[in-house]
């Protein structure tokens, strides 16, 4: 399915950014986890992906929204964990992607199950108190400030009360513009291993419109939701306690480069 409120392109500044950067080459050879995407068509979930899964405890009969749901990959476990499950991008070719990932679980309860829909998260074609899982994995950093108020308003929206927000956002803005410098020039770059000045990939300068803070993120959800937020490498995640092992305390806000949270309805 193709959902309504099409748009081609978005306002960055006084340009326009074009849908065209989202085309196959980046979700296949750019975007986060597409090695393992590769080898598995979407059977296995990276390690950032898994740790949104495990985070929002999709079970059976639920109804799941996956906004900016690039390849699929949730998508397809959430429909298979029982969830009914709309994957929603705004790049078409993220939509064509998913559906291959979905045709190529060979399942019918898969297929039955998930639904995709090409929208803008600031307009989302669902009525209100649709679902009971709204996951957010990688999306808040490619928004507009102007359009990431406008999908957190519709997230809210269309989210049960009883339902729950999971997301997740790289890289953590502190990280880049406090912690790293500072490490790069008193620690790294005195032991001769210096990064480079700028650590942002080609894909990240290109396509983040912004970066937020355990701050910002705070600041743009507070408005209607109690929040939970991590900031965590994922390699300190703990699966069998389903949380974050503690790390530095309020200097992790700095030293940490992702951030991870949940959300409910206030």
């Amino acid at each position: 399915m193709v959902g309504p409120c099409q748009e081609g392109s978005e306002k960055r500044g006084n340009s326009l950014v074009s849908q065209e950067p989202y085309n196959r080459s980046y979700f296949l050879e750019a975007c986060g986890g597409h090695e393992l995407y590769k080898e598995s068509g979407g059977a296995l979930l990276d390690e950032r992906l898994s740790i949104v899964f495990e985070l929002a405890q999709i079970s059976s009969g639920m109804r799941v929204l996956d906004l900016g749901c690039g390849r699929g990959e949730l998508v397809r476990h959430s429909a298979e964990a029982g969830a009914l499950t709309w994957g929603v991008d705004l790049s078409q070719e993220a939509i064509r992607i998913s559906k291959e990932t979905l045709l190529g679980s060979c399942q019918d309860k898969i297929l039955q199950r998930a639904g995709l829909c090409k929208a803008k998260g600031s307009c989302l074609p669902f009525p209100p108190g649709s679902f009971h899982r709204v996951l957010l994995s990688d999306i808040l950093e490619h928004l507009s400030k102007e359009e990431l108020k406008r999908t957190l308003k519709e997230v809210h929206r269309v989210l049960s009360p009883e339902g729950i927000v999971v997301f997740h956002t790289f890289p953590n803005k502190w990280f880049y513009s406090l912690f790293y410098p500072l490490k790069r020039l008193f620690g790294d770059k005195i032991k001769g291993q210096a990064g480079p000045r700028n650590p942002r990939t080609y894909h990240e300068r290109l396509l983040h419109l912004q970066e937020l803070s355990p701050w910002s993120v705070w600041r743009s959800l507070r408005g209607g939701f109690k929040i939970k937020l991590w900031c965590s490498h994922r390699s300190r995640w703990d699966g069998r306690k389903r949380r974050f092992r503690s790390r530095g305390g309020p200097l992790g806000l700095l030293r940490e480069p992702e951030l991870w949270g949940m959300a409910w309805k206030k």
